[in-house]
């Protein structure tokens, strides 16, 4: 029953007299906790998210404001604004959050804003002191270290997804600086290393999504699974192209460049082996699992057989859609299910421009070609979406 029917349902035995306006008020009130208790205060997520776009836009603030007047305002100066605005975000932000704790929402948007701050300092010292080196990347690690305890004191799903960015960023400059300097910065090493990193970085999300799972953490789970869906998505359609792997050597990709890759994949692995007792986090801790496997078997590829990469991560591709569609409609989710014909409709026109519209002879052709394809699908997808929605709906508890 949706929330529409149940009150449909009130209001007609108000009408006939079987309830009075104030039970019938008391009645719906009790049945909606009871029977929809996952359902989150609409406002409140309102108030959050004006209230972290808010931080965001005071920190841009501050730094353009240093920046313009570079020159103009002395070392200590800008050091002092900055550390300032770091300061007066956590203590404001512990202030409305913990003590007295009445506006909870604003005080991780400020917590938000010092950790903001945090790595406006960092980078700050750095260009006054001249601090250079030839990994500029563990300026934001050490950003992203410092901004995990308050993740764990403050257990701000907001402040989560902006520690996560941090070491995707971190972890992908490094990669590539990593490649560089030590001579496989070459197309094939590339595009492996960074691409099946994202599919260990969606496996080692998904890991921790089952960590948190059935703890007073658990609403992290969801900022875990907002990550590894496209991370370990691009990863795997950044395979699926042909040119990178068509000219590779005999012998393979250098296995170096999977070493990224396998780090990442060995911390989710044992991320995984706690997360197994908890019945909460097995479906995450499958999906970790699957990801990291599929990894080992393109990695494996790239290695030995590099021209078949393409091959394989296009049937990854089209398994893992397809597996994620039946979920949403199996489990009553109707974004896996809008999620997952997104991308399919990503891949089906990327595979047509990539063989078919390069090989036909006029641009006006390819451009016919395309909307037809689009059209023909679009009249498929609208009857299948509609019964999985459907199907969908009826699964939501």
């Amino acid at each position: 029953m949706r929330q529409s029917q149940l009150a449909r349902a009130l209001g007609e035995l108000e009408q006939d007299g079987t309830l009075d306006a104030a039970q019938r008020r008391a009645v719906e009130e009790r049945l909606l906790q009871a029977l929809f208790p996952n359902k989150k205060e609409r406002t409140g997520l309102l108030v959050a998210v004006i209230s972290v776009l808010g931080a965001l836009l005071i920190g841009a603030g501050v730094l353009f404001f240093v920046a313009e007047h570079w020159d103009e305002i002395g070392k200590w100066w800008k050091i002092g604004l900055v550390l300032g605005s770091l300061l007066a975000g956590h203590h404001f932000g512990f202030v409305c959050a913990e003590q007295p704790g009445r506006h909870p929402r604003t005080g991780a948007a400020l917590t938000l804003l010092g950790v903001l701050c945090l790595g406006g300092a960092l980078i700050l010292v750095a260009q006054v002191y001249n601090m250079q080196s030839a990994y500029e990347s563990n300026l934001v690690l050490a950003w992203w270290l410092l901004a995990v305890p308050f993740v764990l004191i403050t257990r701000s799903p907001a402040l989560l997804a902006v520690v996560v960015a941090l070491f995707a960023v971190w972890l992908t400059w490094h990669t590539g600086t990593w490649l560089e300097r030590a001579g496989l910065d070459s197309e094939e090493n590339m595009v492996s290393a960074l691409c099946l990193l994202g599919l260990g970085f969606g496996a080692l999300m998904r890991a921790l999504g089952a960590l948190f799972a059935g703890t007073r953490s658990a609403g992290f789970t969801l900022v875990c699974a907002l990550f590894a869906a496209p991370t370990a998505l691009v990863g795997v359609y950044g395979l699926s192209f042909r040119e990178p792997f068509s000219a590779a050597s005999a012998s393979g990709v250098d296995w170096a460049a999977c070493l990224p890759f396998a780090l990442v994949a060995g911390l989710a692995l044992l991320l995984l082996l706690p997360a197994l007792r908890k019945e909460a986090g097995r479906p995450d801790a499958r999906d970790a699992a699957l990801l990291a496997g599929t990894g080992v078997v393109l990695a494996a590829a790239a290695l030995v057989w590099p021209a078949c990469v393409f091959v394989l991560a296009n049937l990854a591709l089209l398994l893992g859609l397809l597996g994620l569609i039946a979920r949403g409609a199996d489990r009553g989710i109707p974004a896996h299910i809008n999620f997952g014909i997104v991308a399919f409709l990503v891949v089906v026109m990327t595979r047509y421009f990539e063989y078919l519209a390069a090989r036909m002879g006029s641009a006006f052709l390819a451009f016919i070609g395309a909307g037809a394809l689009l059209l023909g699908l679009g009249l498929w997808l609208e009857r299948k979406r509609r019964a999985l929605i459907a199907r969908a709906r009826e699964r939501q508890p």
